[in-house]
Parts: C-alpha cells; sequence; structure tokens
C-alpha cells in the first residue's frame, strides 16, 4: 500500500508539473506565435511539422521505452520539449519556429505512453491504474481552476517570460524522472521486433482497435480547437490576462469529465461514445454562436462542453488500451494508438489552417459538427451490426 501511494503521488506530481507548463503555453502559444508575423496557414505548418515530428517517432518510441526502459525514454522527451521551448523564445525567422515544433513533436512521441506504461507496470492491477489516473485527472482539473485565478493579480507584460518558466519546468522534470523513478522494462527484443508484435496484436485486437478509432477522431476534434478558441476570445473582445482563466475552465472540466468517466468506462461503451459525439456538436455549436454574437458567454459553455467530452474520451482510449495490452507490449500499443491518430491529423493541421484562412472560423466549425455527426451514424451502425450478429447466432441456436 505504503508502495502504491509513493507511486501514485510521483506520478501525480509529474503530470501536475507537465499540466501547468502545458497550461502556460496553450493559454498565449497561438497569439503568441501569431504575434510573430505568421498567417494561419504558416502556423498550420508549424503545427503540422509538430504532428510530423510525433509521427516519425511515435510508432518506434514504444519499442524504445519497451526495450531501454519507460523512464529514460519519457526523460528524453521531457528534455526535448524544453529545448524546444528555448528555440520558441528565440528572435529567429519562421524556420526556427518549424524547427522548434518538430523537436517539440519529437519529445511529444518519446512522452507518448511511456509514463501511462510505466504506472501500468509498476501497479500491474487494471483497477489501481485506473483509479490514479482518474484522480490524477481530477486533482488537473482542481489545479487548473486555481491557476487562471492567479493570473487575476499577475499580469503577463511580456510573453517571453511564459516560456522560459515552460523551460526551466521541463529541465527539472528530466532530472526529477531520471532520478526518482524505478526504472521498469517491456520485452527485450529489438525496437523493430516490439513494434511489429505490437502491430499484430492491434490487428488481432477488436477493443484496441475501437480505441484508436476514437483516438483518431478525438484529435481532429482537438485540432480544430486548438485552432479556433483564442481567436473567438478576440473576436469576442475578451482582454488576453483572461485567456489562462478561460483555458482552466476548459481543464476543469475535463479533469471531473474522467474522474466521473473513469469510475464507468467498462459500463455500455456504445452509449458513452455517442453521448460523447453529441457534446462535441454542442461544442461547436456553441463556438459557432460565439463567432456569430461576439458572446463570450457562448465561449465558456463551448470550452466547457469540449472539456467534458476530452476527458470521457481520454479516460476511455488509455483504459481500453491498457487493460486489452499485455505488460511487454504496453509502451509500444499506447505508441501505435497515438501515432495513428498523428498520422491522420498530419495534413489536416494544415488543411484546418487553409480553410480558415480562405473561409473564416465558421467553416472549420461547421466541418467539426459535421464529423460529429458522422461519429454518431458510425456508432449506430455498428451497434446494428452487432445486434444484427447475435440476433442471427440466436436463430441459427434455436434452428438446431
Amino acid at each position: 500500500m505504503k508502495q502504491e501511494i509513493n507511486i501514485r503521488n510521483k506520478f501525480i506530481l509529474i503530470n501536475i508539473l507537465v499540466l501547468i507548463s502545458e497550461f502556460l503555453v496553450n493559454s498565449f502559444a497561438t497569439i503568441y506565435i501569431l504575434g510573430k508575423g505568421v498567417s494561419y496557414t504558416q502556423m498550420g505548418m508549424i503545427f503540422m511539422l509538430f504532428l510530423l515530428g510525433t509521427t516519425l517517432l511515435e510508432y518506434p518510441s514504444g519499442g524504445l521505452a519497451d526495450k531501454f526502459g519507460r523512464k529514460k525514454i519519457y526523460s528524453l522527451g521531457i528534455f526535448l520539449t524544453s529545448v524546444s521551448y528555448l528555440l520558441i523564445l528565440s528572435k529567429a525567422h519562421f524556420g526556427v519556429l518549424c524547427l522548434s515544433y518538430f523537436i517539440k513533436g519529437i519529445g511529444a512521441a518519446l512522452i507518448s505512453g511511456s509514463l501511462e506504461a510505466w504506472l501500468a507496470c509498476a501497479v500491474e492491477k487494471n483497477e489501481v491504474f485506473n483509479k490514479i489516473l482518474s484522480l490524477e485527472k481530477l486533482i488537473e482539473g482542481i489545479s487548473s481552476f486555481v491557476m487562471p485565478i492567479l493570473f487575476l493579480f499577475i499580469k503577463i507584460e511580456n510573453l517571453d517570460y511564459v516560456f522560459i518558466i515552460c523551460f526551466f519546468i521541463y529541465l527539472f522534470l528530466t532530472l526529477f524522472v531520471l532520478f526518482c523513478l524505478k526504472e521498469n522494462y517491456g520485452s527485450q527484443d529489438g525496437v523493430l521486433a516490439n513494434s511489429k508484435n505490437s502491430f499484430i496484436f492491434l490487428m488481432k485486437n477488436k477493443k484496441v482497435i475501437y480505441a484508436a478509432g476514437i483516438n483518431i477522431i478525438a484529435y481532429l476534434f482537438f485540432t480544430i480547437f486548438l485552432f479556433v478558441w483564442q481567436p473567438i476570445a478576440e473576436i469576442c473582445k475578451i482582454n488576453i490576462d483572461y485567456y489562462p482563466i478561460i483555458y482552466g475552465v476548459y481543464l476543469i472540466a475535463s479533469g471531473i469529465a474522467a474522474y466521473i468517466g473513469g469510475k464507468r468506462i467498462n459500463k455500455n461503451s456504445d452509449t458513452n461514445i455517442t453521448v460523447i459525439a453529441f457534446v462535441y456538436i454542442l461544442t461547436f455549436s456553441l463556438f459557432l454562436c460565439a463567432v456569430l454574437n461576439c458572446n463570450n458567454i457562448f465561449l465558456i459553455l463551448g470550452m466547457i462542453a469540449f472539456g467534458m467530452g476530452k476527458g470521457v474520451v481520454f479516460m476511455l482510449v488509455v483504459a481500453y488500451t491498457n487493460k486489452n495490452s499485455p505488460n511487454e507490449l504496453k509502451a509500444s500499443i499506447f505508441s501505435l494508438v497515438n501515432a495513428l491518430a498523428t498520422l491522420v491529423n498530419l495534413i489536416m493541421q494544415v488543411v484546418f489552417g487553409q480553410i480558415i484562412d480562405l473561409f473564416g472560423l465558421s467553416v472549420v466549425l461547421e466541418i467539426g459538427i459535421a464529423l460529429a455527426i458522422i461519429w454518431i451514424i458510425l456508432t449506430l451502425i455498428s451497434r446494428k451490426d452487432k445486434n444484427l450478429y447475435y440476433s442471427e447466432k440466436g436463430d441459427a441456436n434455436n434452428e438446431r
């Protein structure tokens, strides 16, 4: 029990520090980079290079983590992220911004799934894993409520300070992970062998395929979200000092939804997924109302709705993947699930940026609504096919 608490506390501390850093970056990054003179299309290219860096190493990173150790690979990813923030701070041209996000993408690939795989093997039991993960998300949500309040009293006159703070946070985390976590490993086969075996396993496991498909769609929605929420806040004439509070509203909604969702993750998954799709329809409809009416109430409600959907999707994907993956390939399978999502979204970064430049924010929000409707239709078809299968199976048994 004492060991479990120690593992839980370290896992939560690491994630809270990452949350603080990403909270600061995501509250200001779009405006900060646009302020350097880039267009929305160029912004899409920067985000695309982030995903390119992620895609190149996302799949093999799990094999690296399984073979060489989860904490080593995670700490390397954390260190590369700190380097990327240092490059973002530079006063150089568009090319350096592209390089910074490419390195950030490589770091994200190494981070992806490594810490969750470390936790799953450290505690072993699925119910303990889900309990720690949902508790961590709840604490993140509460922290996200406290941090924005601080920005009411701390005025950020120079956004460079945001990235300086993030640089030092990630530098500290690199050392903390290396010296304070106990290493664990997966399969000791070659990296290519681990990657190949995880792909074969995924193709044979329908539940992991299901989780991967949901993850792909969720990534698409998150891409739209990152593009639109700060420009919508500008349209609504919200002072930049309140951006962290708006982002905090999203994070606390996500944390609460993840905590509640973690307790119900194994109950009626088809219904849960359909409800989440309706939540995304509500989200983008509210954002659309905020754009058309320049009303910040619609924006806040949209941030809450999106956070709720994101929190439940996160728990569903991680819990299902962990439950249906063997320990020796756990990091590899986590990485593969994320790699499929980043691969699909690689091109969509530039596509969404181009759509906004040509047609405005409203059109990309309407695309989000259409995607959610398609999600609902596919879920209903899947459920109907499943019912038909069991019905035919029952009829066949009766005939016998």
